[in-house]
């Protein structure tokens, strides 16, 4: 793509009222930079300049496979006086080089320099940051940012070469910058840094601080100085720099630049003066506007050398592809340049926009797979070089070390020409030797001396010259976000053919980590604990250290789970030895890079009485979410663990950092809190229960007593399973977190507790394979939420009753007594309605971004959550501080009262907590109450969720109680409450989640309001977005089955209700849903028949997902049991009895030994003719493969296969198909309208299969494709990628501002929420670097306001971002990228890139019917705007054709009387009468007509524009009529004049659609609507969660309507 951010685009910039407003901002206060254009240019006003606040980090900062540099941080802090707060904040990248370095070589260079600098850019804005860490934190922080260049492609990998090197202090070459160079002096001293932390990090941060500030004032409005810049080799050039930033910037800079990128080692001179790489430009004596800078050579070292060949090979790399397709250096894909063909740039050219046959409504069954990565066909690899290695003759002898050779390189050129090249300190020369003859003197008389390699090569070959020319433009050519690395590694499920080339350098890399090997010397790896745990204990008193705390945190974070990753698969491979090497291989642990790596079996029968295999399998991931749980707290001196679970060819493998000390003791002897065999033997620790208690109310967790062996009380705050260890560093660590929150009972059938009928009805307690079922916290939060609404509405309910029969008795005595009692409870009523948030769960408010969805904490602002804290305080103390004494005891009583009914823990206030070991088996609770309050108690009417209304019968209760609550008092010492109380309160729990969670999540996403989001933007087309919903709402995955259930319950109940309205046909085609054939077979309909039968969409993506997982449950212990020989025709075997129809048997897999080639054996039985070596062979294979499920692989069938799914299906998620389609596969996919393709890509997504990418026939019977023979053969199954899950960290400031600007946009305040909304995306690029999907979501809103705000370029420019970084970090098939192209089409169109937007939408339909079908309400948003689209550029006929696609879906999921189907209705009309079909234009007018009627009312403005249009079309009709009746009587027929709609109407009509609604109001209009507004706010019960208000409109839509006011 030869432009970067759409050609024209790139001109336009923000009104300066937007820029104007950032100073304002409270953020500014803090985040210094003395530079204006950093701070608010950069996020608010630029997005049109690829340096973007998105450069924020360089490539390998984000990368998580390099390692980081401490070297570089430290030179930094011993270098350098700035100061902390000055750039912490301020990682932006600077405006103006792009701008200057584009403007001075101008012509077709342009945007390969602006992509260029924009780089480079970002990697300066990182070195600004790194060089500024000051303080406490500045070494630490040196171990997590990794400040090398965005440009060398996979820069990140070349850490592993140079890990091995001798320790070298960083000096002037830290200018190449390449990692491996920082990398290794990271990793070799991380001693050095600990001992810099402790000098420097005591105290000092303060007042540096307030150095800073005040500096910050000073230059804030630099306007930066314009130097030249003059390279040997290049034409001078001049760029503007920022006085602020550091000379290595500098150097980046010229790393990233065309012309000088081949230069690694040089250094920098200002009138003869080398520049400190670390000193800030402003501290350059003679540096000055204009100034003139040299860059000049430097003499090599051996190191440097190695560094420039790395540099050399990365810049010679002849495909972009390869490693996003190989899932190496955290590269991944990216089309959209592809699939625009890069004409994001405004020229407009007359463009073919026929819609692929592919994509066309109705050609579903026809999908084809190999459109979904359409790379250029153009872009065939640049070759350079045929051969670039270490020469055999290395290393130098020791004579010739004394002439100076570092090292030598063997060359062959493209021309055959073989060079043997010699690095100097001077630099590269061809030397005399030959393969046969070493004769290291130069070559006389053209020895071709030249400081760098890429200028000799281009000496030696005209080929390589004219290549690397054209690979440079090429690399140039990309964009920014296309080549920046991922913050962890995204792998792609399918992958064409790459060519595997020989790449010595590639091999040399691979060999020299020696993965078992190397990694163990000391002082080479890095200390993950050390550095995990140290980057918590940075300071976080003020908004810069918490960005520099929270980066670091990240940093370190993703380069652990690359690590993690990187280890779990040596494991497998078996590339690591065991530290315990004589155990069984299930048994069997490892230490790798410092990194403790366990599987996940049960071998010492730990998990025996919990579900053995299953149990150990499950607890590594409940471990996960309560590393999660703890981390979202962040207590200060509460340390977890660093945990990544990986799942890699059938192994489940948990990668832990390592406690300090715990290798050198045995676990019993380091435990001072918790068990080591299940409750057993409890120990307790004070200081861990101190820490343990600050921690509890925020996870809901009670203190409670448990009996140890001796009979002896043990108070625990936690699980009996977590452990406490104080390690070697004295740090209080807590691990196996695994039940952290509360037991499921509804999965528990042993504990003998009474579920409430409603519960069992629905098949509870289930039988499960494993008894670690926990709640979720997310359900917990929602529980107590729920819980504590109740408790106030029933507190003010009892208080109105007891006071009016206080009232009654008192009223001959004091009337004013009266109106008091009155009126205290209604205040509180109404008080109470209007606080949704519960006062229990304020704690974790903090801390929501972390510990809930993006989708709950959106709304939630600090301000907010204060106004409810202060609400929910007032109200329950006008309840309990009553002055007066009789009074008081009616307050309590109503509170008693009030508690007892929602089961709250103490009778004197709501206290819900819960106990996380009250069902754990071996677990000896101290039970302190007394059996009277327990039959009290229980006589309580149990209610799951307890609703608003009052119980009548709560006050007949009332003398029991307070009788049990003066034994209570006499007898509960401890505050222990009795354990049925505890018991009664987790069974209510889970009832909750079974009666009202589980139903109003079904609810929420198969409701007709057409809007098919959930949380922030997640449109849920597949099992991610479903799995991810269901999170959200605190619904394990183990309830798919019942949210399967009913959904079918709620379709049948839309059917009887379509069938009362619908005709006799509709009623009789709609009643056939029990027959299997009816899945897609024909119908009297046609279409619409086939579409109806089809069940809802939620239904189809759900059970796709039951039966994807089940068939991963069933594919591992499968692929455990085969050798490596084998692996890829087991997938490949295991994959065609999965997908190939039911009615063609599979053909036995024939398994060729491939060092034998002229003998085969069918399925590894050993017949080959009398070989003993292969028989003993197949034999030891056939050994290992009895293991897991007792037959062979081969042995698998179609049938076989299906019945092991259905078992899993049945025994997990409890659910079970039709008995009449349950025998068959196809049927039960016919049945649900499930596409095989799309349940390929759930599964391989789900095992980390990747697969060829090819057109696959699951039907022997079709015509294309093979004919006979197997779906999948062993060369289609690519490779096996791990399947990594590890927690992620927040940035807390950014979501504060990030929910304050949607709650600000929401209420229609839009330049409030812009600033808000750029300040939000400023922090989070201090924390993540330049991608993260946060900052994908924050710039999808930056794009939509603007687009709103009728900024269209910019916002064109915003979702290109957007969209590039959705494809690189989450996928290029995810269903949100889907809506970024859905989003970037209506912004092209804004700005006329009709051709452009249309290529967008067929990309966007194509993914949506590969991930889901055409069943989706999202697919006929899509078909009305291309449809549209089709319709404002002449092409009638096709548009007609995706236009009633989108109304038949309209009416399906929408309803036949819907607004939207109003609008679809209208569009075909409209497109019908284009091409002269009058008669049916009328219909579908007239259908709109009666609907607008219907629902708004023959007043609206609406109906009666839908009355003039049909008067329209009558006289059309009419006219035509007269036409023809003329052509009958002999004359000529004139053309039919047909006026296309002008491109503002159909803007417009998009708007709409898209649910962009602009209207005309006035001033006292909003003050009006914002009246109303209020009022129905007040009058609401219970009010809505979200505390949001939103604006109405007149059509709902995916996204939030949003209402622009124009004056």
């Amino acid at each position: 793509m030869k432009v970067t951010d759409g050609g024209d685009v790139t001109t336009t910039t923000i009104p300066s009222e937007k820029k104007d407003n950032g100073p304002a901002s409270p953020i500014n206060h803090h985040i210094s930079d003395k530079s204006s254009s950093n701070l608010n240019n950069n996020n608010a006003s630029s997005p049109t300049s690829n340096n973007n606040n998105n450069g924020t980090r360089s490539s390998s900062d984000v990368s998580t496979s390099s390692s980081c540099s401490s070297g570089e941080e430290q030179e930094t802090d011993l270098g350098e006086p700035s100061s902390a707060t000055l750039k912490n904040g301020s990682l932006l990248v600077l405006n103006g080089k792009s701008e200057s370095a584009t403007s001075d070589h101008g012509g077709g260079n342009d945007p390969p320099l602006e992509n260029g600098t924009s780089d480079s850019n970002s990697s300066k804005a990182s070195r600004n940051k790194s060089s500024s860490k000051k303080g406490k934190g500045s070494s630490k922080s040196g171990k997590t940012s990794n400040n090398n260049e965005m440009s060398s492609p996979s820069s990140s990998s070349s850490q592993s070469e140079e890990k091995s090197q001798p320790k070298q202090e960083s000096s002037s070459n830290l200018n190449t910058a390449t990692t491996s160079a920082k990398s290794s002096e990271q990793q070799e001293d991380p001693q050095r840094q600990d001992s810099m932390e402790k000098e420097d990090g005591s105290g000092g941060e303060g007042s540096k601080g307030e150095d800073a500030s005040q500096e910050d004032v000073y230059y804030v409005h630099d306007s930066g100085l314009t130097i030249k810049i003059v390279a040997p080799g290049a034409e001078p050039f001049e760029i503007q720099v920022s006085s602020t930033e550091i000379v290595q910037e500098l150097h980046q800079l010229l790393m990233e630049r065309e012309d000088t990128c081949h230069r690694t080692c040089f250094s920098l001179q200002l009138e003869g003066n080398t520049l400190d790489n670390f000193a800030e430009l402003k501290s350059v004596p003679g540096l000055k506007d204009g100034s003139v800078i040299k860059v000049v050579e430097e003499p090599y070292t051996c190191r440097e050398a190695r560094i420039h060949v790395k540099h050399v090979r990365d810049l010679l790399k002849p495909s972009d592809w390869a490693d996003a397709y190989a899932g190496t250096d955290c590269a991944s894909l990216s089309f959209l340049n592809a699939v625009s063909g890069g004409e994001l740039s405004g020229k407009k050219r007359v463009v073919d926009c026929t819609p692929p046959d592919y994509i066309m409504p109705g050609t579903a069954n026809s999908l084809m797979l190999s459109p979904l990565h359409p790379l250029n066909k153009d872009q065939k690899p640049i070759s350079c070089l045929k051969v670039l290695a270490a020469s055999g003759w290395n290393p130098p002898p020791g004579y010739r070390k004394l002439h100076g050779d570092l090292m030598y390189l063997l060359v062959v050129t493209l021309e055959d020409k073989t060079c043997h090249i010699t690095a100097s300190p001077r630099g590269f020369f061809l030397n005399r030797s030959s393969v046969d003859t070493f004769e290291p003197q130069p070559a006389a008389p053209n020895n071709f001396l030249s400081h760098s390699l890429i200028e000799l090569l281009n000496q030696i070959s005209p080929a390589f010259r004219k290549h690397f020319t054209q690979l440079q433009r090429r690399r140039m050519s990309r964009h920014p976000f296309e080549r920046v690395a991922t913050p962890y590694q995204v792998y792609s499920w399918v992958s064409p053919t790459m060519m595997h080339n020989l790449d010595a350098i590639r091999a040399e890399e691979a060999f020299s980590s020696k993965l078992g090997y190397e990694e163990h010397i000391p002082g080479q790896t890095r200390d993950w604990n050390e550095e995990l745990q140290s980057t918590r204990e940075l300071p976080r008193t003020t908004l810069p250290e918490r960005l520099l705390r929270e980066r670091a945190i990240f940093k370190v974070h993703s380069d652990f789970v690359s690590a993690a990753a990187r280890g779990a698969v040596a494991v497998i491979d078996g590339n690591i030895m065991a530290i315990n090497p004589g155990e069984s291989h299930k048994m069997q642990m490892f230490i790798w890079s410092n990194i403790f790596f366990s599987l996940g079996f049960d071998v010492r029968d730990h998990y025996k009485e919990l579900g053995g295999d299953a149990a150990a399998h499950v607890a590594p991931r409940n471990d996960l979410q309560g590393v999660a749980a703890y981390n979202a707290i962040d207590l200060e001196g509460l340390y977890t663990l660093g945990t990544v679970v990986i799942d890699y060819r059938g192994y489940r493998v948990t990668a832990q950092s390592i406690i300090p000390g715990i290798l050198e003791r045995e676990q019993d002897q380091s435990v001072v809190y918790g068990s080591i065999d299940f409750g057993k033997t409890v120990v307790t620790n004070d200081k861990y229960l101190e820490l343990l208690k600050k921690a509890a109310p925020r996870l809901k967790v009670l203190p409670h007593y448990v009996l140890n062996e001796k009979d002896e009380m043990v108070e625990l705050c936690s699980s009996v399973e977590c452990k406490g260890i104080i390690g070697n560093d004295g740090r209080h660590y807590i691990l196996d977190l695994l039940r952290t929150f509360p037991p499921d009972i509804n999965y528990l059938p042993g504990e003998n507790v009474e579920l409430c009928t409603d519960v069992k009805e629905m098949g509870f307690p289930m039988e499960h394979p494993h008894k670690l079922c926990c709640l979720r916290q997310e359900l917990v939060d929602a529980f107590v939420e729920s819980r504590y609404m109740s408790f106030i509405k029933l507190a003010a309910y009892h208080l109105q009753t007891l006071g009016l029969k206080k009232s009654l008795k008192e009223a001959s005595i004091n009337k004013a007594a009266n109106s008091e009692e009155g009126t205290t409870p209604s205040a509180t009523t109404t008080n109470n309605t209007s606080s949704p948030k519960l006062e229990a769960d304020n704690e974790t408010d903090d801390n929501q971004p972390e510990t809930k969805s993006p989708h709950d904490t959106s709304s939630k602002t600090e301000e907010i959550n204060e106004d409810k804290d202060n609400s929910d305080q007032k109200m329950v103390e006008s309840i309990t501080n009553s002055a007066d004494k009789s009074e008081e005891s009616t307050t309590m009583k109503a509170i008693r009262q009030a508690a007892v009914s929602v089961c709250s823990l103490s009778e004197k206030e709501f206290d819900i907590r819960f106990n996380p070991d009250i069902f754990s088996p071996n677990v000896r609770h101290v039970n302190e109450s007394p059996s009277s309050s327990d039959s009290a108690t229980e006589t309580i009417s149990t209610q799951p969720n307890s609703s608003s209304e009052p119980q009548p019968e709560s006050s007949s209760n009332e003398p029991k109680e307070s009788r049990s609550e003066k034994q209570d008092e006499a007898k509960l010492s401890k505050k222990n409450p009795s354990l049925e109380l505890q018991i009664r309160l987790n069974k209510e729990a889970c009832e909750f989640l079974a009666l009202f969670q589980i139903p109003q999540f079904v609810r929420d996403i198969t409701s007709n309001s057409g809007t098919t989001f959930f949380g922030p933007n997640a449109l849920i087309m597949d099992g991610i977005t479903l799995s991810a919903a269901m999170h959200s709402r605190g619904i394990n995955i183990r309830y798919l089955g019942r949210v399967v259930y009913l959904l079918l319950d709620r379709e049948e109940l839309v059917k009887e209700s379509m069938n009362k309205i619908s005709s006799v046909q509709t009623n009789s085609n709609q009643k056939e849903k029990e027959s299997p054939s009816n899945g897609n077979g024909p119908t009297t309909n046609g279409h619409q028949g086939s579409l109806q039968s089809l069940p809802h969409f939620m239904t189809t993506v759900a059970v796709m997902e039951l039966i994807s997982r089940s068939a991963k449950h069933v594919f591992n212990p499968y692929i455990q049991s085969v050798d490596v020989m084998n692996q890829s025709a087991a997938i490949s075997h295991f994959l065609n009895c999965f997908l190939m129809a039911g009615n063609q048997t599979v053909s036995p897999p024939i398994v060729i030994d491939e060092l034998m080639p002229s003998k085969q054996s069918r399925g590894t039985h050993g017949r080959s003719k009398g070989n003993k070596q292969q028989g003993q062979r197949a034999g030891k294979s056939n050994s290992s493969n009895n293991g897991s499920n007792g037959i062979e692989w081969t042995a698998l069938t179609q049938q076989s296969l299906w019945e092991q799914i259905r078992q899993d299906i049945r025994s997990y998620y409890g659910f079970v198909f039709p008995k009449s389609v349950q025998d068959s596969f196809d049927e039960v996919l016919s049945l649900y309208g499930i596409q095989k393709l799309s349940l390929l890509r759930s599964f391989s997504l789900k095992t980390g299969v990747q697969i060829h990418l090819r057109e696959y026939q699951f039907h022997k019977n079709g015509s294309a494709g093979k004919t006979v023979g197997n779906s999948f053969s062993q060369e289609d199954i690519l490779n096996v990628f791990p399947v990594v899950k590890h927690i992620d960290p927040k940035a807390s400031d950014a979501y504060t501002y990030l929910g304050t600007a949607q709650s600000k946009m929401s209420a229609g305040f839009f330049r409030e929420g812009y600033e808000l909304l750029s300040e939000s995306l400023n922090l989070l690029n201090n924390v993540y670097g330049a991608m993260h999907p946060d900052i994908a979501l924050c710039l999808r809103s930056l794009a939509r306001l603007n687009y709103v705000m009728g900024e269209h370029a910019d916002a064109m420019a915003y979702q290109q971002k957007a969209l590039f970084m959705a494809e690189r970090i989450l996928g290029v098939e995810h269903p949100t990228t889907i809506l970024e192209y859905t989003h970037l089409a209506l912004y092209c169109f804004a700005n006329n890139q009709v051709t452009t937007a249309l290529k967008l939408l067929y990309r966007a339909r194509y993914l949506s019917l590969l991930i889901c079908g055409e069943n989706h309400p999202h697919v006929a948003l899509l078909d009305s705007n291309i449809g549209l689209i089709l319709h404002a550029v002449g092409e009638y006929e096709l548009s007609l054709k995706f236009l009633e696609k989108a109304l038949e879906l309209s009416k399906k999921y929408f309803g036949a009387r819907s607004l939207k189907t109003a609008v679809g209705h209208h569009l075909v009309a409209r497109t019908q009468s284009c091409i002269g079909d009058f008669r049916s234009a009328l219909m579908n007018e007239r259908e709109t007509y009666s609907i607008y009627k219907e629902q708004l009312g023959e007043k609206h403005e609406k109906t009666k524009e839908a009355s003039d249009c049909l008067q329209h079309l009558t006289q059309q009709a009419v006219v035509l009529q007269r036409k023809i009746n003329d052509l009958a009587h002999g004359k000529g027929l004139p053309p039919i004049q047909i006026q296309p709609p002008s491109m503002g109407s159909v803007l417009d009509m998009l708007n709409l659609i898209n649910g962009i609604l602009f209207m005309q109001i006035s001033q006292q209009d909003i003050e009006n609507f914002k009246a109303e507004l209020e009022h129905r706010a007040r009058e609401m019960s219970p009010p809505q969660k979200d505390g949001k208000v939103q604006p109405l409109a007149l059509e709902s839509s995916p996204a939030k309507d949003e209402i622009p006011e124009k004056q």
